[in-house]
């Protein structure tokens, strides 16, 4: 993601949130990549916090190069804010992703990049996909998905070994 900003207008800003082992990594990568007045790391906000800067960004981008990223909560949480996203091509995050924003190729920051230019220089498509986005996320149910994980292990269970 900070080589996909790097290669952004100069007016394009980088909101990280969270903290964990890699971060002073991470940090010095931005200043490493000129990004020192464009990346900002926030760290670790609370459940208020995280609401009101989800509701900040033009974009989110979830980069994930992880095949162990099983869903994106944390995109999930942004796309119910109203963000519209750019998303790897994972098999969980790309279907929360579906027709909420982009999908690139995994690993590839200059589809991060292009994907982001796309989106930044095109308002109706961002607000078109903004919509789409919240409207998703909204449809989300952890009673529904629940009730849909515990069916499997039904019928799981009652299969004949």
């Amino acid at each position: 993601l900070l080589k996909a900003v790097a290669d952004l207008p100069a007016d394009t800003h980088l909101l990280l949130v969270g903290d964990g082992d890699r971060r002073a990594k991470y940090e010095k990568l931005a200043c490493d990549l000129g990004l020192a007045e464009r990346a900002h790391f926030v760290g670790r906000l609370e459940e208020a916090g995280l609401v009101a800067a989800l509701r900040t960004v033009d974009v989110f981008a979830f980069p994930s190069v992880s095949r162990a990223e099983a869903f994106g909560l944390a995109m999930l949480e942004a796309m119910a804010c109203g963000a519209p996203v750019v998303a790897s091509d994972l098999p969980g995050v790309r279907s929360v992703a579906k027709d909420a924003g982009l999908i690139v190729k995994v690993g590839d920051a200059w589809a991060v990049s292009a994907a982001l230019k796309r989106l930044l220089s095109d308002e109706t498509e961002r607000r078109r996909l903004s919509s789409a986005a919240r409207a998703k996320a909204l449809r989300y149910s952890w009673e529904r998905h629940t009730d849909k994980m515990i069916a499997v292990y039904e019928k799981i269970c009652a299969s004949p070994s």
